[in-house]
């Protein structure tokens, strides 16, 4: 069976050959969000804009109808399917029963993405996704590891952020990933000088 990806420490990333169906699984949202952009951006340029279609879980029909439906433009397609609360365990066996349909033949032409906070890995679909590789877990990072994540994506953001700086904000924000990304997004803006450059700090 293939492993899980793990998206704490390091980037959330889909596998490097996409499966049919990438399950987004995790309380780091930014982790998770982050893997989604990167789907977004494996598909071709010039279609990313008219591509990708967003349901919600409770519209899982609607979804897997768009994923088998031929892309007007050619190419690939990204379906995005938020709040799959029901992979979980609790009720939702129609959409449970609707996506092991899916899964066991899908659509050639679509990437069907779909993003949960939790998912029980005991069930048949959960465990269908996994060994097709496309189970990417979204984990928060350890408080011990928060300074470095908050200097690799300082880093990302042209930022050279000195180790005492990144210890002092992962001390204050925690865990919370999404916040300590907002902080770092204000941070990039405060340091640029008036040509758009980077400022040392």
């Amino acid at each position: 069976m293939s492993a899980a990806r793990r998206g704490t420490g390091g980037p959330a990333s889909p596998p490097a050959e996409t499966p049919a169906v990438v399950l987004l699984v995790g309380e780091d949202r930014e982790a998770c969000e982050r893997a989604l952009r990167g789907l977004q951006e494996a598909l071709p340029e010039h279609v990313r804009d008219v591509a990708v279609e967003r349901f919600d879980g409770s519209e899982l029909v609607r979804a897997l109808d768009a994923a088998r439906t031929v892309p007007l433009f050619g190419g690939r397609r990204l379906i995005v399917v938020r709040n799959v609360d029901w992979l979980a365990g609790r009720g939702g066996d129609a959409a449970r029963e609707a996506l092991a349909s899916y899964v066991a033949a899908p659509a050639t032409g679509s990437t069907l993405a779909l993003i949960a906070t939790r998912a029980d890995r005991r069930l048949a679909v959960v465990k269908r996704i996994e060994k097709a590789g496309g189970l990417v877990v979204c984990e928060r990072p350890r408080e011990r590891e928060m300074a470095g994540w908050v200097r690799q994506r300082a880093a990302e953001r042209g930022i050279d952020l000195p180790a005492q700086a990144a210890a002092a904000l992962a001390d204050a924000i925690g865990t919370d990933t999404a916040l300590a990304a907002r902080e770092l997004d204000k941070l990039a803006l405060l340091v640029r000088d008036d040509s758009g450059r980077r400022r040392k700090l």
